[in-house]
């Protein structure tokens, strides 16, 4: 079956594919109750591309195309910067021609959109896409005044057999001192995103703990607390376990401020944030600013989910961001299954909205 590529559907960036899968693609028998399980390989990456778009060299050193049976890829300053974006959002044709062609006829996008300078797409193994089916898009702005698209969230979610899947990438408040503004962000995107379809108008819940399976991954901007040169020194030294305890998101889930119940990788990778481009040297700009966990992979936690990897491409210095990836094995279920009383009630009244985030 032949599938779309990238589609430009309207002024948000927002894609599709023109064929989705329906229940009665599935081989099941409908006389019988049994429930079918399955298990894929998921690749998370998310990459601040520091206001430019990635070459395809960088892409594929950064993507292992082929590997993996489901891809979640999410980008910030996506071919312009936060401040560029406000005044000319980016149409990502540049990062999503180059994408599309490392990504190869072996998989078929499951939906992608742009908002801002932000960029999230999914994308899935040919064979697997007839399992796919009710996908939603949606985003939020967690901008100047949340109505700017300097900043914010995007989701992707779908049904994968019986399965329902969430996809999360994000970009929250900068600065050093704002982690009060990036935890009210996280927990806006998290109230809001989807808060206008079936999905969220369904519960008054975190969208996030309506779904099977939910990641969230992007540019959180949570930073380290302490002295740079310090920072430095342990990180040269490799003493990572001496700064884990200062980092900012670390803390906020510790105390309930935010990402609670949420899951995350030990963090055995140095800082990915701020380098000057092109080089391994942390920023020596006058703004000196301190090395820091920015970019994150985070998961709701399942038994149906096991984390495989977790890194960032070191040598990957296109922009002051590194690259990081998570890698996880994850199963699915086909047919009648319920995880979750609440979530089989959400499937239910799941349907097209009417807007234009949906898959025809």
């Amino acid at each position: 079956r032949k599938m779309s590529g990238l589609v430009k559907l309207d002024e948000l960036g927002e894609h599709h594919v023109l064929e989705s899968a329906s229940s009665e693609d599935i081989d099941l028998d409908a006389k019988t109750e049994e429930l079918k399980q399955g298990e894929l390989h998921l690749f998370c990456g998310t990459w601040n591309l520091h206001g430019k778009s990635a070459p395809y060299e960088n892409i594929i050193a950064f993507i292992p195309v082929g590997r993996y049976d489901l891809y979640a890829i999410g980008v910030q300053e996506c071919e312009r910067s936060v401040e560029a974006s406000i005044i000319m959002p980016s149409s990502k044709q540049g990062w999503e021609d180059n994408l599309q062609k490392a990504m190869s006829p072996d998989y078929v996008l499951i939906g992608a959109r742009s908002f801002g300078a932000v960029h999230l797409s999914v994308w899935i193994r040919q064979e697997l896409n007839r399992l796919v089916s009710d996908v939603q898009i949606d985003h939020v702005s967690v901008g100047i005044g949340n109505m700017l698209n300097n900043k914010g969230g995007i989701g992707v979610a779908f049904l994968l057999g019986s399965t329902s899947c969430l996809f999360i990438t994000s970009h929250l408040a900068a600065g050093h001192h704002n982690t009060v503004a990036r935890n009210d962000d996280f927990h806006r995107i998290n109230t809001k995103l989807f808060a206008n379809t079936p999905i969220g108008t369904t519960f008054d819940k975190p969208v996030t703990t309506l779904f099977d399976r939910a990641f969230w991954m992007g540019d959180l901007n949570y930073r380290i607390e302490g002295d740079k040169a310090a920072i430095e020194n342990l990180i040269k030294s490799n003493k990572l376990d001496f700064l884990r305890p200062h980092d900012q998101l670390t803390m906020a889930k510790k105390r309930g401020k935010a990402f609670v119940g949420f899951k995350e990788g030990k963090l055995t990778f140095p800082p990915t944030y701020k380098f000057d481009a092109g080089t391994s040297n942390y920023d020596t700009s006058v703004k000196a600013r301190i090395p820091a966990w920015t970019d994150r992979v985070l998961w709701r936690p399942s038994h149906h989910i096991e984390q495989l990897e977790y890194n960032c491409c070191k040598d990957n210095t296109y922009s002051d961001h590194r690259p990081v990836y998570a890698a996880f094995t994850v199963q699915y279920f086909i047919g009648p299954h319920t995880e979750r009383d609440e979530r089989v009630r959400v499937r239910k009244p799941w349907a097209p909205c009417g807007c234009q985030c949906n898959i025809l």
